[in-house]
C-alpha cells in the first residue's frame, strides 16, 4: 500500500542531519583523525590516508549501479543501508591494529558512502518529493556543508576523551541509535520506488549520452580541482608570504564560504536555473583560483588572497548543488539515480586518485607551478561547461 512522502522541510531536515554525521564520519574523519591514529599505531601518514582512498575507490565503482539499488531496494531501504555499513566500518576501524584490517574497515565504509552520502540523498528527494526536489536538494546541501564544522570539534572532544577508537565506536553507535531509525522512521516503507532503468528506456538517447558525458567531465575536473586545494590551501597560502597562523586563519574562511555561496541559492532557486548555478560555480572557482595564482606571482596581498579563497570556496558550494538539480533538470526523475551514479563513479574515482598524483607533482613543480596547473583544469572546465550549455539550448 502506497505511503504518503513525509513534508519537504521534514524530509529535508532529518536527511540533513544524516548527512552531516554520514560526512563527518567517513570523508571528514582523516582530518582529526589520522594524528591520533599515527600516534597510537606507528603508521605512516600514507598509510592512514590510503584508507579514505580504498573508500572512495569503493564507492565509486558501487556509485554506477546507484539507480538499479534505487529501484530494487527503494530509498529508504538504500540510506538505511548506507547507516549499517558506515557503522560497520566505524566499529571494525576501532578494533583495527592491523593495516589490513584498517583498509577492509574502509572498504565498508566505502559501501555505506555509496548508499549514504549526497548522491543516494538526492535521489531519495527526487523520488519522494517530484518537482519540488531541486529546492529541496539545494537546502540540503546547505546543511551537508555543516559536516566538518560541527563535526570536527566533537571529534577532537571524543579523541581527547576516550581516545580514537572509543570515538570511532561512539560514530558507529550513532549511526545505529540515531541514523538508522531516523531513516526508518522518516523514509516511507511502501510504494515509493525509483522507476526501474529497465522500464524506462534503459538506453539514454544518443542526446542525452552526451550531455551526461559532458557533465561528467566537469565534475572530473573541478574534483581534482577540489581535493588538491583540500589537501594543500594553507600550503599554498604561506607561499604568498603569509605565516602558517594566518593562512590556517584565511584557509578558515573555505567552509563559511561554501555555505554562505549555498544559502544565497536557496534564495534565488526562483531565479537562477541549474544550469546557471553550473555556469557561477565554475566560473567562481577559475576566477579564485586566478586571484590565488597573481597573490602567488606578481601582487602578495592578504586582502587579495582572502577574496580569492572566498570566490573559490563560493564556487565550490555551488558546484555541489548544481550537480544534484541539474541532473534533475536534463533527464528527470525517472532517470535521475541512474544518471548520478554514472556521474558520481568517475568523480569519486578521481576523488581517491588525485592525492596521489598530487603528491608526485608536487616533487616535479614549484607551488605557484600547482596552482597555475589547476588554474587552467579551472579554464577547461568553464570550456567545456560552455559546450555542455550549448548543448542544452539546441536541445
Amino acid at each position: 500500500m502506497s505511503e504518503a512522502a513525509p513534508a519537504p522541510a521534514r524530509l529535508v531536515w532529518g536527511l540533513g542531519l544524516g548527512q552531516i554525521l554520514a560526512w563527518g564520519s567517513s570523508y571528514y574523519w582523516p582530518a582529526l583523525f589520522s594524528a591520533a591514529v599515527a600516534a597510537d599505531t606507528g603508521w605512516s601518514p600514507t598509510l592512514i590516508v590510503a584508507g579514505l582512498t580504498v573508500g572512495l575507490l569503493v564507492s565509486g565503482v558501487l556509485a554506477r549501479g546507484l539507480g538499479a539499488r534505487m529501484a530494487h531496494w527503494g530509498p529508504r531501504a538504500v540510506m538505511m543501508a548506507g547507516a549499517v555499513f558506515l557503522a560497520a566500518g566505524l566499529a571494525l576501524l576501532a578494533f583495527a591494529y592491523h593495516p589490513s584490517v584498517y583498509l577492509i574497515a574502509w572498504g565498508l565504509m566505502g559501501v555505506g558512502m555509496a548508499c549514504g552520502l549526497y548522491d543516494a540523498a538526492f535521489a531519495s528527494l527526487a523520488a519522494l518529493l517530484h518537482e519540488r526536489a531541486g529546492l529541496a536538494i539545494a537546502r540540503l546541501t546547505l546543511l551537508g556543508g555543516l559536516a566538518s564544522t560541527i563535526c570536527w570539534p566533537i571529534s577532537h572532544f571524543l579523541i581527547e576523551a576516550i581516545g580514537w577508537r572509543g570515538a570511532c565506536l561512539v560514530y558507529a553507535v550513532a549511526h545505529l541509535g540515531l541514523t538508522l531509525p531516523l531513516y526508518a522512521r522518516l523514509l516511507p516503507k511502501h510504494g515509493l520506488r525509483v522507476p526501474s532503468p529497465a522500464s524506462t528506456a534503459t538506453d539514454l538517447t544518443p542526446v542525452r549520452r552526451r550531455l551526461m558525458r559532458l557533465m561528467g567531465a566537469v565534475l572530473v575536473l573541478q574534483t581534482v580541482i577540489s581535493v588538491s586545494l583540500a589537501v594543500n590551501l594553507p600550503a599554498v597560502l604561506t607561499e604568498t608570504g603569509l605565516t602558517l597562523t594566518q593562512a590556517v586563519a584565511i584557509a578558515a574562511w573555505l567552509g563559511p564560504a561554501q555555505v554562505a555561496a549555498r544559502a544565497v541559492q536557496t534564495l534565488l532557486t526562483a531565479r537562477l536555473t541549474p544550469l546557471t548555478t553550473l555556469g557561477v560555480a565554475v566560473g567562481c572557482v577559475g576566477g579564485g583560483l586566478g586571484l590565488l595564482l597573481l597573490t602567488l606571482t606578481v601582487v602578495p596581498i592578504p586582502a587579495l588572497t582572502l577574496i580569492g579563497v572566498l570566490i573559490y570556496g563560493a564556487g565550490n558550494g555551488l558546484l555541489t548543488i548544481a550537480r544534484g538539480t541539474l541532473p534533475l533538470q536534463l533527464f528527470g526523475r525517472d532517470h535521475y539515480a541512474r544518471v548520478l551514479g554514472h556521474l558520481a563513479a568517475p568523480s569519486l574515482i578521481a576523488q581517491a586518485l588525485a592525492p596521489i598524483l598530487l603528491a608526485w607533482g608536487l616533487t616535479q613543480t614549484p607551488m605557484p607551478g600547482l596552482v597555475g596547473a589547476l588554474a587552467l583544469l579551472a579554464l577547461a572546465s568553464l570550456g567545456v561547461t560552455g559546450v555542455l550549455a550549448g548543448a542544452v539550448l539546441r536541445r
